[in-house]
């Protein structure tokens, strides 16, 4: 599932699917085990991260993660993921973002970047950390070719 995911929603989600890419907070990872574990199931998840800096995108607000390594929002984030690969009934595969509507190749290209360095970021500081997938943004974002 590519979405928002509220938490009431949860059941819902888990009972259809089998990945969630849009975990955008620990809160929505504890409620999506609690689902998971009423039906004996392990999803796999994605945590959203912000690397564009939109206010309207949803995840962890990290669009300027690699100015200051020692900012809140990084640390809230790798707390959270530590946390969340702890959760029974969910595994923790990795990060997602979203890349602003544009058709800017190089802003798309400097959104999906940034998820690259901060996932290789935080599998050096947090070796135990399961980051193996990044999915990075939407149809629209294939290059055009023709």
């Amino acid at each position: 599932m590519v979405g928002k995911v509220q938490s009431k929603k949860a059941a819902r989600a888990v009972a259809h699917c089998d990945w969630i890419h849009s975990v955008d907070r620990l809160k929505l990872a504890n409620k999506l085990s609690e689902a998971a574990q009423k039906l004996n199931k392990k999803i796999k998840i994605l945590v959203q991260v912000n690397t564009s800096g939109e206010r309207q995108k949803s995840g962890y607000w990290l669009s300027n993660w690699f100015e200051n390594k020692s900012s809140d929002s990084l640390k809230l984030l790798e707390r959270d993921l530590l946390e969340i690969s702890k959760i029974k009934g969910v595994k923790l595969k990795g990060l997602m973002t979203m890349a602003p509507f544009s058709r800017d190749e190089e802003i798309r290209r400097t959104t999906f970047g940034r998820l690259s360095e901060l996932r290789d970021y935080l599998v050096k500081s947090n070796p135990s950390l399961d980051l193996e997938h990044l999915s990075m943004g939407m149809t629209n974002d294939y290059i055009e070719i023709g």
